[in-house]
């Protein structure tokens, strides 16, 4: 077929009104869709982000290890902060920053944070008393405070932290009655897993942890506690390590047979009397045992430790 020039104006013309918008239209949509591809998703709930924001100012960052903290508008991808795997939206579900060498104080703030699981501020130079929101922090598992300033006790009670697993708050500057202590985490009876309470100003006198079911891992040591193991000790069957040493504890040794899984037990500078029992020989999953500088009196012979295969630790330093 022959285009004459007339023909090749006509093609121009339906070319330049029908084709070419259309093409304009295509490039449009391109062009929208591949903006839509680039633009930053933002996945934290901007209530979320306020809490931190809050919580960060009431903290001194001397170096700069929260300067990430606001650059953008999604916390989660901010430094320590972890969010829950969701396309769109995504809740606030672990804060880490152990060891960040921060100072302040802790934030009430943080009770915006709903869905919260994991909080370790541990190895700071945090100061003050313990938010009351932690108590209201109901989806809280790990809660870890350790190696701060913080001091007092618990303002309020844990009732509502039926979910708490974990719990350090150990190396701090708390001082409070260890049974009051305790009566504030009632609502942890069921849950709570591990307990390090160690290096603060606990006292009083050992108080009945049975309450605390599930109860594997206790450690005291290096407080201000005194008197005798508590009658009910032997309930809490499922401990798997024990450290009391370093407080005023007296009397003699608890039945430790009717602690099977027990692998550490450390019962160390305390004011204990009596005799090792061969109870301890049943044992057989005990890895560390110090009870040195007691009273403790009488023979240890092979008796004790002959089925303790696992014994890799041992000190009786300085008994009678």
């Amino acid at each position: 077929m022959i285009i004459t020039g007339k023909s090749s104006i006509q093609l121009l013309h339906v070319f330049l009104l029908v084709v070419l918008p259309y093409l304009n239209s295509a490039l449009a949509l391109s062009s929208s869709g591949s903006g839509v591809g680039d633009a930053e998703i933002i996945r934290c709930i901007e209530r979320e982000r306020q809490a931190l924001l809050k919580f960060k100012e009431a903290l001194i960052d001397d170096n700069g290890w929260l300067s990430s903290w606001g650059s953008t508008k999604d916390c989660c991808k901010w430094i320590g902060v972890q969010c829950s795997n969701h396309n769109m939206t995504s809740h606030v579900t672990m804060l880490d920053l152990s060891y960040q060498f921060l100072g302040g104080k802790i934030s009430p703030s943080l009770l915006e944070l709903h869905h919260l699981r994991y909080l370790d501020l541990s190895g700071n130079g945090l100061y003050g008393q313990i938010p009351d929101a932690f108590g209201e922090l109901v989806s809280l598992t790990n809660l870890i405070l350790r190696q701060n300033q913080l001091e007092g006790g618990l303002l309020k009670s844990f009732v509502n932290s039926s979910h708490l697993q974990y719990l350090d708050l150990s190396g701090n500057n708390l001082a409070e009655e260890l049974h009051e202590f305790l009566q504030k985490l009632s609502g942890a009876n069921n849950s709570l897993v591990t307990l390090y309470l160690s290096d603060n100003q606990l006292r009083g006198p050992l108080p009945d942890f049975t309450r605390f079911s599930l109860l594997s891992a206790l450690s005291l040591d290096n407080n201000t506690l005194r008197g005798s193991f508590p009658k009910d000790i032997g309930n809490l069957s499922s401990l798997f390590s024990l450290f009391l040493s370093g407080n005023q504890i007296t009397g003699s040794l608890p039945d430790l047979s009717v602690f099977p899984s027990l692998r550490m037990l450390d019962l160390g500078n305390n004011l204990l009397t009596g005799t090792i029992d061969r109870g301890i020989g049943q044992l057989h999953e005990l890895v560390y045992l110090s009870c040195s500088f007691n009273s403790l009196k009488g023979t240890i012979s092979e008796a004790h430790f002959s089925n303790l295969s696992s014994l890799s630790y041992l000190d009786f330093l300085l008994m009678h």
